[in-house]
């Protein structure tokens, strides 16, 4: 499906205007350059932005709409994104490294592989969210109540507390049981 410019998918123009609100919104905050060092993003509508592989560390995204966005390879070390919304985002294999997450939505985003090492997921909602492979063995806040309501499995990377825990046990028993979805 066109954006009517030619043959280019709308997803292409998708990630057009999200480059260049991106940009922009950098331009404006006084970081010049790339957008992708640290700009202030707070409150920014993004959702269902391709983000693929971007550069966002220390980047300000407070609060804001990242739903349904591939941040897929993304590294965001020590990035703000408390209370953002990246409900069904793609983080498969992202660096979350010391981000802070306090109260973001995290609702059945794919967080496969990815590195929440330092990461505080303090009130994170991370309802169905997919943990398969992610590494969450040094994030900080991370209750057993968090792990229960996603889908971990045996490769996810728990702290120790949590690894031994029966409920996070039995859950990752019974995500085991569920059928496969690519």
């Amino acid at each position: 499906m066109g954006d009517g410019h030619g043959d280019r998918p709308a997803r292409a123009s998708r990630r057009h205007r999200a480059d260049l609100y991106l940009r922009h919104r950098a331009a404006s905050t006084g970081h010049p350059g790339r957008h992708r060092t640290g700009p202030d993003q707070a409150g920014a509508n993004i959702n269902g932005a391709h983000l693929k592989g971007a550069h966002l560390n220390d980047a300000d995204l407070n609060d804001a709409n990242v739903t349904d966005a591939n941040l897929d390879t993304a590294t965001l070390f020590s990035a703000n994104l408390t209370d953002t919304h990246l409900n069904g985002a793609d983080l498969t294999e992202a660096n979350l490294l010391n981000a802070n997450l306090k109260g973001a939505d995290l609702t059945s985003a794919g967080l496969s592989y990815a590195n929440f090492n330092g990461a505080d997921l303090g009130h994170a909602n991370l309802s169905d969210a997919d943990l398969n492979n992610a590494d969450l063995a040094e994030a900080k806040l991370i209750t057993v109540g968090q792990v229960v309501s996603a889908r971990p499995d045996s490769s996810t990377k728990l702290p120790k507390r949590l690894a031994s825990d029966p409920q996070v046990q039995a859950r990752i028993a019974a995500v085991a049981k569920l059928p496969w979805i690519p």
